[in-house]
């Protein structure tokens, strides 16, 4: 089990923990620092999905030298898309948005990479 960190701070735990908390979506409540619960859940928290694998996408366009803007030509994919992507935290609250396998594999086809060296492991499993 393991707890999700989110851009304001708080964390992202399984619904079954007991104590103050709000609950968000299906099976989780969302517990700030003052709650019982985030110290407890602090050690087993993680950042969401998106965040790792927009970082991999930076990572990888930075050391092609490449702009935002030219991915976004190399793949058929909006600047928008790209941007979203990569600086996740930003834009969404619960974290980085995590791309669907078509995006991913027209990131990898830019890069020349299967989807696993782009995404990791994690992210196919």
């Amino acid at each position: 089990m393991r707890a999700i960190k989110l851009t304001n701070g708080n964390l992202l735990i399984p619904k079954r923990a007991e104590g103050p908390g709000r609950l968000i979506g299906d099976g989780a409540i969302e517990v700030g620092p003052d709650s019982p619960e985030y110290e407890a859940w602090l050690p087993f928290a993680t950042e969401p999905p998106g965040v790792e694998i927009g970082r991999r996408i930076r990572t990888e366009r930075r050391r092609r030298g490449w702009t935002m803007k030219e991915l976004a030509t190399k793949t058929g994919l909006s600047f928008t898309t790209i941007s979203r992507l990569e600086n996740g935290p930003k834009a969404y609250r619960y974290g980085g948005r995590c791309p669907n396998l078509w995006t991913m594999r027209r990131i990898a086809q830019a890069f020349e990479m299967n989807l696993e060296e782009l995404a990791g492991s994690d992210y196919l499993l």
